[in-house]
């Protein structure tokens, strides 16, 4: 729930909570990596009303060190998606979380900054991925390796 509320509050009150991006890392860093899909996906929506605001090089490198677990929780939300139709299950997550999610890595990509050059082999093999399993809407992709290496 506290994720959602900060959410809220940088919505509502961008101007004054964007200074505070440094010190909101380590909570976004939490919320993203949480054993919850559902707080991973709300850190997501935190994230995308974040990149709304990030204009100086400091805050698109805390943003652009999430590259790996945003890519992550896109993925196993697909996965999750997936498996969950399969089984006739309740979904854990929803379609337009998912598309969310894809928009997020949308806007930081389109970031004008060499600080995100490092992970554009990490995004495009990860999109490739995806792309693959989308039309057919079965997605049960293996756990990709998420280096920074590149």
């Amino acid at each position: 729930i506290g994720i959602r509320i900060l959410g809220t509050l940088i919505e509502n009150l961008a101007e004054i909570v964007k200074d505070q991006i440094p010190q909101l890392g380590d909570i976004i860093k939490r919320g993203i990596q949480d054993s919850s899909l559902k707080v991973q996906v709300y850190t997501l929506e935190l994230i995308k009303k974040l990149l709304e605001w990030v204009s100086l090089e400091s805050e698109i490198q805390h943003i652009s060190s999430l590259i790996p677990d945003i890519l992550q929780v896109v993925l196993k939300s697909i996965q999750t998606l997936s498996k969950n139709i399969q089984n006739e299950e309740v979904p854990e997550v929803s379609k337009e979380e998912i598309i969310m999610g894809m928009e997020v890595m949308n806007e930081i990509v389109e970031i004008p900054s060499s600080t995100i050059n490092k992970y554009i082999p990490m995004i495009l093999e990860h999109m490739i991925q995806i792309s693959l399993c989308l039309p057919t809407g079965t997605c049960f992709l293996p756990d990709l390796p998420l280096s920074t290496n590149g």
